[in-house]
């Protein structure tokens, strides 16, 4: 939804970093540049006074009623945009060329035709999700960016949740009975009344299929009284729902999170974010002023316990059981740098190992060394732990040195694009997709300006594989990190463009890689690609393939805000992944593809 903005580096430099945490304020040791000396960074926050829990009530999906199909004759609008610099700054970003600055990768050679290597994973059940319309995005009548979120069960079902639409699918791809809802209907929001009769305001889902407790796990923000938006009385929330049992169909339990929490008592959120631990539920948000004209701060919130002898999250909200309890931190900084989107990590698998929950951010302008990350290129990742939500929830911090440094990306090319017409965005520098880890990694990803083999500036992947480590017992805290890999990947030529990433591991640490796909002689696409552990380290199995083409340019501007990605269960070791291509039936405008990857015994 609502979005704020905030070359090459010597690769043979020491990845493992020393670090002394607390929970009250972390010093991490971190090289943030190769031309400086190793210097102190210190990661600090405040805790939350309270974190108030609102409509904590069960949903019965069954009685739900499916969303209407009605077709609108309301023209599709973007949806707002915010940035701290300001929309001038953020196009000025997107339409300027600062090659020289950028990190220097040859790149692969694009990919025209879709092909299939021996080593790249096989796609099983490919089909159409949701489309733009006014059943998606029924506030606007219609949207773009899409916005979209995926959760997939071992028994062969998959969550698809776009905009303020959520659907369910089988493996063939047919909807399922009582689907689509609506994400009012789906969360039970009341409607804000004569102040705004388009309904709640809600965007930005989140999905996660939990494992470990084979449950679907669902997130939504919903706003009022701030950005503009309407006249109602302020409001900033979370919706926070699970499901209680692996049927998507049945009951879950449904309740929302006051996000304003900090200094600012009409900071409003953006850009949801959730993760999903052993010992809770976590999420986080980029908070702006009321107004939207300036951004506040970032705040991490953790909720718990999923079970307890008194009831938890996932044994169901019934009379006299005790409230979900929310504790949260807010106004991150990282030395002297406010940070945004600290992405809360999703346990893959039915890994249980993890005593905490990790977030991962990277620097949005500028970084901790003082570069602006669009003149001068930016360094470093910011890693958080938290533990143990409903009771002491400490924190630890660290910042490490990347092996590349990384610049605010250019807009994406297409055919259509002329002279800064017609192109698409490729967003700024955070983590957009929900990093994820399992056994010991921490894998992430974002876009980053490259200059590839033909000296041209294009929007390229950088993705990191991190090794945390965390202090004995329970609760635990972060007391090192270390950076395994740290690779680019982007095209040779064509000037094209590789955005929105989103990574998921196998059960033996293979990687899959999901993005989006364009360029002056490609049309708005969906690839994948993918490394073995037995690569060589840091780099991929090439571009992939182009898993979905598509044959028009898009009239879209705004695209992503994300994709995503979901791991069913250890013993299937299959993945879902969900992305968008420009639909020709449309005319360009976005429609979401699901499919299904394994890599069997070749990846």
């Amino acid at each position: 939804m609502l979005k704020h903005r905030k070359a090459r580096l010597v690769a043979s430099f020491a990845l493992l970093v020393g670090l002394m945490i607390s929970a009250v304020g972390a010093t991490a040791f971190a090289r943030t540049n190769a031309s400086t000396a190793t210097s102190q960074v210190k990661v600090s926050a405040t805790r939350a006074k309270s974190v108030q829990v609102l409509y904590q009530h069960t949903v019965d999906m069954s009685k739900v009623p499916a969303a209407t199909a009605s077709q609108l004759a309301t023209p599709v609008r973007a949806m707002p945009l915010l940035t701290p610099a300001g929309s001038k700054a953020y196009q000025s970003w997107q339409h300027s060329n600062r090659s020289q600055n950028a990190p220097h990768n040859a790149g692969y050679t694009p990919i025209t035709t879709a092909s299939k290597s021996a080593n790249l994973p096989s796609t099983f059940n490919k089909f159409n999700g949701q489309k733009d319309s006014a059943a998606t995005c029924p506030y606007f009548g219609g949207c773009q960016p899409p916005d979209m979120a995926i959760a997939g069960s071992p028994a062969g079902l998959v969550m698809q949740s776009v905009n303020t639409s959520l659907a369910v699918y089988n493996l063939a791809g047919t909807v399922q009975s009582g689907w689509p809802k609506t994400a009012q209907a789906f969360f039970g929001v009341a409607n804000p009344g004569a102040c705004d009769t388009n309904g709640p305001f809600l965007s930005d889902p989140r999905l996660w299929w939990d494992a470990y407790d084979n449950r679907f796990v669902a997130a939504e923000l919903q706003v009022e009284g701030a950005f503009g938006l309407n006249a109602c009385p302020f409001s900033t929330l979370y919706w926070i729902a699970v499901s209680m049992s692996p049927n998507p169909s049945g009951s879950w339990s449904v309740f929302a999170i006051n996000m304003a929490i900090g200094s600012d008592p009409t900071g409003a959120a953006d850009y949801t974010q959730l993760g999903v631990s052993p010992d809770g539920i976590y999420v986080s948000a980029n908070m702006f002023n009321q107004a939207g004209s300036a951004y506040d701060y970032a705040e991490t919130i953790g909720c718990g316990p999923k079970t307890s002898p008194a009831g938890g999250i996932y044994q169901g909200f019934k009379p006299g059981q005790a409230a979900v309890k929310c504790q949260g931190y807010y106004n991150w900084t990282a030395g002297s740098v406010v940070l945004d989107t600290l992405n809360p990590t999703g346990t893959v698998g039915s890994d249980n190992s993890p005593r905490a929950e990790y977030f991962v951010g990277s620097f949005n302008s500028p970084d901790a060394a003082g570069h602006d990350c669009v003149t001068t290129a930016c360094n470093g990742v910011v890693v958080l732990s938290m533990s143990n939500p409903a009771g002491a929830f400490p924190w630890g911090g660290a910042v490490i040195a990347t092996a590349h440094n990384y610049l605010e990306p250019p807009g994406a090319d297409q055919p259509s694009c002329t002279g800064g017409a017609g192109c698409v965005e490729s967003l700024d520098l955070r983590v957009s997709a929900t990093p994820v880890y399992h056994a010991g990694h921490i894998f992430a990803a974002h876009v980053t300006g490259i200059t590839n083999g033909a000296s041209q500036f294009v929007p390229g992947v950088q993705w990191w594989d991190l090794v945390p480590t965390l202090s004995a017992g329970y609760p635990a805290v972060l007391t090192g990190l270390s950076l395994a890999q740290d690779g680019l990947l982007n095209a040779s030529s064509n000037f094209t463009a590789l955005t929105f990433p989103v990574m998921m591991p196998t059960i033996d640490n293979d990687v899959i890689l999901g993005y989006d796909y364009m360029g002056d002689v490609n049309f708005p696409s969906i690839n994948f690609t993918d490394r073995r552990q037995g690569d060589p380290p840091s780099t991929m199995n090439g571009l992939g393939i182009i898993a979905v083409a598509s044959t028009v340019s898009t009239n879209n501007g705004r695209w992503g805000d994300y994709e995503a990605m979901s791991y069913t269960a250890s013993y299937q070791d299959t993945i879902w992944f969900s992305s968008q291509y420009a639909n020709a039936a449309a005319g360009g405008d976005w429609i979401t593809s699901i499919m299904r990857l394994s890599c069997g015994l070749t990846c």
